[in-house]
């Protein structure tokens, strides 16, 4: 399974702005009356007019060729190869073909093929590269099709499609929506007779006190050496944040301007997230997950809990030899997660305006994302999706798969900055002291934030 694309991917490409209804009239299409409903049919979001019938290329334009660029692992492929194949059959003289950047960076090969004057119709976003490209004029604000096409939004989970907002236009629909939950062995829960941890999310008594009695009781020691951690997680931004808004901090303002890191309820969480692994002795360190990673350490029952995310499900459900269930994170303050996913996003002045938005809707859409859905490719943006028999199997686990259902409504969007690929080099460079515990965050953090601040207001 294709990780996100690493934040700090160097943006370097040709810029060029206009708004999307010139680029349509320049092109002599105008945004296309498709997809009335994302949800409604498959017709429909695939782009049928309000007549019924298909966008067509104008007449004496020969065959049109869309091109669509993403990451994914072969399952992945395959859904979307059979996704553009119906397309183009619903479109006559459209062919629409798929670019794989899986084992190579999506954004080198983007700015690439920007520059080179051949770019990719629609392609991946994630949610930190959409204000960068929306900058430069490389993507199409979406709001003139969505408005003309009276494409209904309401069916994405609405902090799903707000990340793809940059300065009141959306530049994305949803492709995934994922969140950090814990995955927890239910066999070494039971051999050392311990309770569960919460089922809810914002239960009251699963708090960060009673996950940390949780995992000193299942991490075992033989001496010195940890033999089994009760607590697994990997140590990127979407992993540390969680701390940060579960001790009642932020990442930044509500402004995007102010790094809100050296307050004390923010330095609180990131110093008990080092401590679990440090003082606690709970957690694999970095220098342990570089010999063996948590998948390995949960898949042969050396690790009890283990922060993780929907899209992983498929992964955990091939697990044979151990029982498991999902929890949700543990509350301080207050209860929260993190979340992003990608996007599909479109090049602006595309050649061909109206299909490049049907194959966008498409794309997004009630159909194709119930096919990665059933494929076990995603966690759907789509809280029809989402509630729908493809996500919800009663035969199998987890058994409260109803964590993942009402995560959405605590997870935090990251921060959004032009250069949050620099920020996030740096935060990640400077954590790292944090992280093998060679300092604190008061040695870190006042000293840091005041530098990502100046960062932040460099918009």
């Amino acid at each position: 399974m294709m990780a996100a694309i690493r934040r700090r991917s160097i943006l370097k490409f040709l810029a060029g702005s206009s708004s999307v209804a010139l680029l349509a009239a320049c092109s002599g299409s105008s945004p296309s009356s498709s997809a009335q409903s994302g949800t409604s049919s498959s017709r429909a979001a695939a782009g049928s007019t309000a007549e019924g019938t298909p966008s067509a290329p104008a007449t004496g334009s020969g065959p049109v060729s869309l091109t669509v660029m993403a990451w994914g692992n072969f399952v992945q492929q395959k859904v979307m190869q059979q996704a553009l194949q119906e397309f183009s059959k619903q479109h006559p003289g459209v062919k629409a073909s798929y670019v794989s950047t899986q084992g190579g960076n999506q954004y080198t090969k983007l700015d690439t093929m920007i520059a080179g004057g051949v770019p990719p119709d629609v392609f991946y976003l994630d949610p930190s590269h959409v204000p960068v490209y929306a900058v430069k004029g490389a993507i199409a604000p979406l709001d003139p099709f969505v408005n003309t096409a009276k494409y209904d939004l309401h069916d994405f989970y609405p902090k799903a499609l707000k990340q793809y907002y940059w300065h009141q236009q959306l530049y994305g629909l949803p492709r995934g929506f994922g969140n950090q939950d814990l995955y927890w062995n239910e066999n070494l829960f039971t051999k050392v007779g311990s309770t569960v941890p919460g089922e809810r999310w914002n239960d009251p008594s699963w708090t960060t006190d009673a996950f940390l009695t949780l995992a000193d009781r299942l991490t075992q020691r033989q001496g010195s050496r940890v033999v089994q951690y009760g607590y697994g997680q990997a140590l990127g931004l979407r992993q540390w944040e969680p701390w940060v808004w579960i001790f009642g901090g932020e990442v930044v303002d509500q402004t995007n301007r102010r790094c809100l890191l050296d307050q004390e309820p923010a330095m609180a969480g990131l110093q008990f997230l080092a401590d679990l692994m440090h003082k606690y002795r709970v957690m694999p360190t970095p220098q342990y997950s570089q010999q063996e990673n948590n998948t390995s350490l949960f898949a042969s029952g050396r690790l009890a809990m283990n922060m993780d995310i929907p899209a992983a499900l498929t992964d955990y459900r091939k697990l044979t030899t151990i029982s498991w269930d999902v929890a949700p994170l543990p509350k301080k303050a207050l209860a929260a997660t993190s979340g992003g996913g990608i996007c599909w996003s479109m090049i602006a002045k595309p050649p061909h305006p109206a299909l490049t938005w049907d194959l966008l809707a498409w794309l997004a859409g009630n159909h194709v994302q119930t096919m990665e859905c059933q494929a076990g490719t995603v966690a759907p943006p789509r809280q029809s999706v989402g509630n729908s028999s493809c996500y919800i199997n009663p035969k199998l686990p987890p058994k409260h798969m109803q964590v993942f259902l009402d995560a959405p409504a605590y997870v935090h969007i990251d921060p959004q900055s032009v250069h949050w690929a620099q920020i996030d080099t740096l935060l990640e460079k400077e954590l790292s002291y944090l992280w093998d515990g060679s300092k604190s965050v008061h040695e870190i953090l006042p000293s840091l934030a005041p530098k990502l601040t100046t960062m932040l207001q460099q918009q």
